[in-house]
């Protein structure tokens, strides 16, 4: 028989709740909901408590020996240690200890991001309770899409090392820092994901991103990538009024190439030494001169520094200076 019915019976021979065997085994009841549900297995040392309470409490012939071949007989042949110096009895807690983490966690299969496990928090973030079925992807369980997402970390994660991305997730429109590196999820290979809630620091944060607006020189932030394409993800007030473009204005711009406003013949020699920089793994200092919105030309210095590279894109943060009187001296 299987654990989930066994752990039933038991239940309803001691007339106990859910909450009333967890509270007995002195574990908590969405440790005992996993069970029942086929998610978890109690470790040997539990399985040896549940017996042991059973027995105590008058279960019947029939219920303990429905749960001694659920519990014990099978026990080493379904949960096997792994090498290591985790023991049997630490790893319920261990489990315990990150379903009920405040971080969010969930795991996908690294090729069909088919979808794995889901702790309790990630559930809450995501708005909906995870229900495993073959086949759910992740991009449809957290951001509610019909397709992979086009920014998906997992080609940037590494067995040893942690990348972060920035995402919103559309229900709720919160922002989560996203921390994903490479696993083996029962002998298959996976990435684990680590969600954090930064809304309210990234709020926290208001007042500085104001004063970053009001610095009268431009401050730019994007992604530099390997193909040649500079794409922008923030400019502030001050850049657009050295162009003469209103606030307005400048929502229309974001994820465009940075480039788009640098005057024709320019385009290709400034892309070449960004590239350059890139490749270099360096700092970089261009002149150039952008078109106006009144068609009129401005001559500007770009001051950047390149970070976080990989072998597809590095980001770049640069302070851009209007030194257009220099051409009328």
């Amino acid at each position: 028989m299987e654990l989930q019915e066994a752990l039933k019976i038991l239940r309803k021979e001691l007339c106990y709740s859910q909450v009333e065997l967890a509270t007995n085994l002195h574990m908590s009841c969405p440790t005992v909901n996993r069970w029942e549900k086929g998610k978890a297995r109690p470790n040997y040392s539990t399985a040896s408590n549940i017996m042991r309470l059973a027995k105590e409490k008058g279960a019947s012939a029939e219920c303990l020996k429905y749960l001694d071949e659920a519990l014990l007989e099978s026990h080493e042949k379904d949960l096997p240690l792994p090498d290591s110096n985790l023991y049997a009895v630490e790893r319920e807690s261990i489990c315990q200890l990150v379903d009920e983490s405040a971080t969010g966690v969930y795991v996908a299969d690294m090729e069909t991001d088919e979808l794995l496990y889901v702790n309790h928090q990630a559930e809450k973030y995501c708005g909906r309770k995870f229900v495993k079925k073959a086949g759910l992807k992740c991009y449809e369980f957290t951001m509610n899409r019909n397709a992979p997402c086009e920014y998906c970390p997992k080609r940037h994660l590494s067995e040893t090392s942690y990348a972060e991305e920035h995402i919103v997730l559309p229900d709720t429109y919160r922002t989560f820092l996203v921390r994903g590196k490479r696993i083996t999820w029962n002998g298959r290979p996976a990435h684990a994901q680590y969600l954090t809630d930064e809304t309210d620091a990234l709020n926290r944060q208001n007042g500085f991103e104001v004063l970053l607006e009001k610095v009268p020189v431009g401050i730019s932030t994007g992604y530099v990538f390997s193909d040649g394409k500079v794409e922008l993800a923030y400019l502030n007030d001050g850049y657009y009024e050295m162009i003469g473009c209103p606030r307005a204005e400048r929502k229309k711009y974001i994820s465009f190439s940075v480039l788009n406003a640098v005057c024709d013949e320019e385009q290709v020699g400034l892309r070449a030494e960004i590239m350059q920089a890139y490749r270099e793994k360096r700092s970089f200092q261009l002149d150039f001169h952008v078109k106006k919105t009144d068609g009129s030309l401005k001559r500007l210095s770009m001051q950047g520094r390149l970070i976080d590279w990989t072998e597809e894109r590095g980001k770049y943060y640069c302070a851009v200076s209007d030194i257009d009187y220099l051409d009328h001296k």
